[in-house]
Protein backbone atom coordinates (compact mmCIF):
# COMPACT_ATOMS: atom_id res chain seq x y z
CA UNK A 1 0.00 0.00 0.00
CA UNK A 2 1.24 3.42 -1.01
CA UNK A 3 1.61 5.98 1.76
CA UNK A 4 0.42 3.49 4.64
CA UNK A 5 -0.88 4.96 8.11
CA UNK A 6 -2.26 4.13 11.04
CA UNK A 7 -6.44 4.01 10.84
CA UNK A 8 -8.91 6.28 11.70
CA UNK A 9 -12.44 5.38 12.43
CA UNK A 10 -13.45 4.50 8.70
CA UNK A 11 -15.94 2.51 9.93
CA UNK A 12 -15.54 -0.48 7.49
CA UNK A 13 -18.36 -3.31 7.34
CA UNK A 14 -18.95 -6.32 5.78
CA UNK A 15 -22.39 -7.75 3.92
CA UNK A 16 -23.85 -8.58 7.33
CA UNK A 17 -23.15 -4.99 8.41
CA UNK A 18 -20.74 -6.15 11.04
CA UNK A 19 -17.94 -4.16 11.58
CA UNK A 20 -14.49 -4.92 9.95
CA UNK A 21 -11.46 -4.32 11.99
CA UNK A 22 -9.00 -1.79 10.19
CA UNK A 23 -5.19 -2.12 10.71
CA UNK A 24 -3.80 0.63 8.35
CA UNK A 25 -4.98 3.08 5.45
CA UNK A 26 -3.15 4.20 2.39
CA UNK A 27 -3.72 3.96 -1.46
CA UNK A 28 -3.57 1.53 -4.30
CA UNK A 29 -2.25 2.27 -7.88
CA UNK A 30 -3.65 0.85 -10.44
CA UNK A 31 -2.75 1.02 -14.24
CA UNK A 32 -5.82 -0.69 -15.91
CA UNK A 33 -6.57 -1.95 -19.73
CA UNK A 34 -7.41 1.13 -21.00
CA UNK A 35 -4.01 2.60 -19.97
CA UNK A 36 -5.40 4.84 -17.25
CA UNK A 37 -3.85 5.16 -13.60
CA UNK A 38 -5.63 5.19 -11.28
CA UNK A 39 -5.23 5.90 -7.60
CA UNK A 40 -7.87 4.74 -5.11
CA UNK A 41 -7.89 4.84 -0.80
CA UNK A 42 -7.88 1.42 0.27
CA UNK A 43 -7.66 -0.05 3.86
CA UNK A 44 -6.28 -3.50 4.99
CA UNK A 45 -7.70 -5.59 7.84
CA UNK A 46 -6.11 -8.63 9.85
CA UNK A 47 -9.57 -10.13 9.40
CA UNK A 48 -9.09 -10.11 5.26
CA UNK A 49 -6.30 -11.53 3.22
CA UNK A 50 -6.81 -8.70 0.77
CA UNK A 51 -6.90 -4.66 1.01
CA UNK A 52 -9.79 -3.53 1.10
CA UNK A 53 -11.81 -0.73 -1.78
CA UNK A 54 -14.76 0.94 -1.28
CA UNK A 55 -17.20 1.26 -3.81
CA UNK A 56 -17.35 4.88 -2.92
CA UNK A 57 -13.70 5.68 -3.35
CA UNK A 58 -14.55 4.34 -7.36
CA UNK A 59 -16.84 5.89 -7.86
CA UNK A 60 -15.16 9.05 -6.77
CA UNK A 61 -12.35 8.23 -8.77
CA UNK A 62 -14.77 7.83 -11.73
CA UNK A 63 -15.07 3.94 -12.00
CA UNK A 64 -17.95 1.41 -10.75
CA UNK A 65 -18.42 -2.05 -10.74
CA UNK A 66 -21.17 -3.56 -12.80
CA UNK A 67 -21.67 -6.72 -11.18
CA UNK A 68 -23.92 -8.25 -13.71
CA UNK A 69 -21.13 -8.75 -16.03
CA UNK A 70 -18.56 -8.93 -13.03
CA UNK A 71 -16.50 -5.74 -14.01
CA UNK A 72 -15.00 -2.28 -12.96
CA UNK A 73 -16.19 0.15 -15.95
CA UNK A 74 -15.72 4.00 -16.35
CA UNK A 75 -18.13 6.63 -16.83
CA UNK A 76 -17.55 5.88 -20.65
CA UNK A 77 -18.56 2.16 -19.54
CA UNK A 78 -15.23 0.73 -20.78
CA UNK A 79 -14.29 -2.10 -19.54
CA UNK A 80 -11.30 -1.57 -17.09
CA UNK A 81 -10.93 -4.96 -15.99
CA UNK A 82 -12.90 -8.20 -14.63
CA UNK A 83 -13.51 -8.65 -11.26
CA UNK A 84 -14.34 -12.54 -9.82
CA UNK A 85 -16.06 -13.21 -6.78
CA UNK A 86 -13.79 -15.14 -4.11
CA UNK A 87 -16.58 -15.58 -1.00
CA UNK A 88 -18.05 -12.56 0.39
CA UNK A 89 -15.76 -10.30 -1.56
CA UNK A 90 -14.39 -9.24 -5.20
CA UNK A 91 -11.30 -9.51 -6.32
CA UNK A 92 -9.08 -7.58 -9.00
CA UNK A 93 -6.16 -9.28 -9.93
CA UNK A 94 -3.04 -7.97 -8.85
CA UNK A 95 -1.42 -7.45 -12.41
CA UNK A 96 -3.27 -3.88 -12.72
CA UNK A 97 -1.29 -3.01 -8.83
CA UNK A 98 1.02 -0.91 -9.43
CA UNK A 99 3.73 -1.68 -6.59
CA UNK A 100 5.09 0.97 -4.02
CA UNK A 101 9.04 1.62 -4.47
CA UNK A 102 10.63 0.46 -1.66
CA UNK A 103 13.67 2.56 -0.39
CA UNK A 104 17.35 1.30 -0.07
Amino acid sequence: MHFSQLPSNIGAKDMQDSPIPVSSTGVRDFHFNNGSTVRISAASSPKVRYDLLSLDELDIAGIYADFSTCSLCDRNNHILTDIIKRGRFYWISTKYLILPIRSK
